[in-house]
């Protein structure tokens, strides 16, 4: 049996407070929005179904960068990683994200992990596939 004071309880619970007190210095905050300040867009998965949000930030005078394909952030609920654009039907929505992304103001759209000429097809000047973007 283990047996522990109330005093000597209230210390150690008192110590464990310490562990997760931050201190914050004035070079900390001018680091952050050094870094910040170099972003040059925002990435936003999704296309006609989060057009909304990409219209209102480009509104407000911040830089957007559609995604759209094979979403990263999707894959769990999407079950797993797979190639976008296999279906007419599923082509047909990549091609209308596209234009909903461009439309509301992207500033670029990726669009990784498609079937074969797929990003192609998107009428959009800001489409890049993975291996425009990347080399391979």
């Amino acid at each position: 049996m283990i047996e522990f004071s109330v005093h000597e309880l209230k210390e150690e619970y008192e110590k464990s407070l310490q562990l997760f007190k931050l201190s914050v210095t004035i070079d900390d905050i001018e680091d952050t929005l050094f870094y910040l300040s170099r972003i040059e867009a925002i990435k936003i998965e999704g296309g006609e179904d989060r057009a909304d949000i990409v219209k209102h930030l480009t509104s407000n005078s911040i830089a957007v960068m559609g995604h759209i394909g094979l979403m990263p952030q999707y894959v769990r609920s999407e079950g797993g990683y797979k190639v976008r654009g296999k279906t007419k039907e599923d082509e047909e929505q990549l091609i209308a994200d596209a234009i909903a992304i461009e439309k509301a103001g992207g500033k670029a759209i990726v669009i990784p992990v498609v079937a074969g000429k797929t990003h192609k097809k998107a009428p959009t000047k800001r489409a890049a596939n993975h291996e425009q973007v990347h080399g391979r």
